[in-house]
């Protein structure tokens, strides 16, 4: 019914308990965890299968390229 008077908004993609963990400092009072949505995802960095890359120290002379440095993927990685 609130959603029909558009009294909420719904947000289903935060990747909690790092990931958005900053909104959630920020905003937590304003918000309602409704739970898990989906179960065992993981995030981190990814090559192509054509690089010669096995692991994070393999890349460590090279730069690491990601969006912006406050994001909370980039904390998180």
């Amino acid at each position: 019914e609130e959603l029909s008077r558009q009294e909420y908004d719904v947000f289903v993609d935060a990747w909690l308990p790092k990931t958005h963990s900053r909104y959630m400092e920020e905003y937590g009072d304003e918000l309602i965890d409704l739970g898990v949505n989906v179960e065992q995802v993981r995030t981190g960095l990814v090559v192509p299968d054509y690089m010669e890359v096995q692991s994070i120290a393999d890349l460590q002379a090279d730069t690491i390229m990601g969006i912006s440095s406050g994001a909370g993927v980039m904390a998180a990685t």
